[in-house]
């Protein structure tokens, strides 16, 4: 009798072995898998942290760009109202420049009046030279005719002491003059029918130097003359002249221009 085979096991443990290592790959693959999930979720809390971080960060800057933007639309104000005051300072800079231009002119006037001016006064000087030059040579001749006549001053004067003369007439009775500067000017002019003297008196606002001229028959012959008689009268007093038969030119000089009251008395 033939006995009956048993069963092998072999497949039985291979099939053990199977599971055995499956479930060893599982619990790998499980661990492998839980310290992954651990790893990512801490980079995850990690990366939520940055996050919240850069959020807040996000924020301050909003918070910053919100200010900033106040700043800029206070700025902004700003330059419109500095563009305004910009606007009237060019209106006021425009009417200055007006101004100024307007005193240009005036002043480019006024300089031509001062050189105008100037022309007018270099020729007054030289006039004033040219009178002055003469009034000296006049003075010159006033003293040497003073000189020539102071004798016959004397002479007349001790006359006048013991001689008593007739009026024979008044020639000028207060008569009114007015006179330039530096030139002579006629008090009076007649013909004398005798000798005798001359009375010259009266008031002037300036110094007055009296000159008598005999024999001349105009009052440029006179100036020429050397026949004359020549005394001051000041700004007031009396002048006794000698007097002699013909043509009489009585004059007046002065350095300064003026006028003056003056009476003319004829003795014989």
């Amino acid at each position: 009798m033939t006995s009956a085979s048993k069963p092998s096991r072999a497949p039985v443990l291979a099939c053990a072995v199977v599971i055995v290592i499956l479930l060893a790959a599982l619990g790998y693959v499980y661990e492998t898998s839980s310290a992954t999930e651990t790893t990512q979720g801490n980079s995850i809390a990690s990366l939520n942290g940055q996050v919240a971080n850069q959020a807040g960060s996000i924020g301050s800057l909003n918070g910053q760009l919100s200010s900033q933007a106040g700043q800029i639309s206070s700025l902004s104000g700003q330059v419109t109202g500095q563009a305004g005051q910009i606007g009237s300072l060019n209106g006021q800079v425009s009417s200055y420049q007006t101004e100024v231009s307007g005193l240009n002119s005036n002043l480019a006037q006024q300089t031509n009046a001062k050189d105008a001016a100037e022309a007018l006064l270099t020729s007054a000087n030289a006039t004033i030279a040219q009178l002055s030059s003469q009034v000296s040579s006049y003075s010159g001749q006033v003293s040497s005719y003073s000189k020539q006549v102071s004798s016959q001053s004397s002479e007349i004067s001790a006359q006048q002491s013991t001689i008593s003369l007739e009026v024979q007439s008044t020639v000028v009775s207060s008569e009114a003059l007015t006179f330039p500067a530096n030139m002579t000017t006629t008090i009076a002019h007649f013909t004398a029918s005798a000798a005798g003297y001359v009375q010259i008196s009266g008031t002037s606002s300036t110094r007055l130097v009296v000159l008598v001229c005999y024999g001349a028959t105009t009052e440029i012959a006179c100036l020429e003359s050397t026949s004359f008689y020549a005394a001051a009268l000041g700004t007031s007093g009396t002048v006794n002249a000698p007097l002699m038969p013909g043509p009489v030119w009585i004059d007046e000089l002065a350095l300064q221009a003026g006028t003056a009251t003056v009476t003319v008395v004829e003795y014989t």
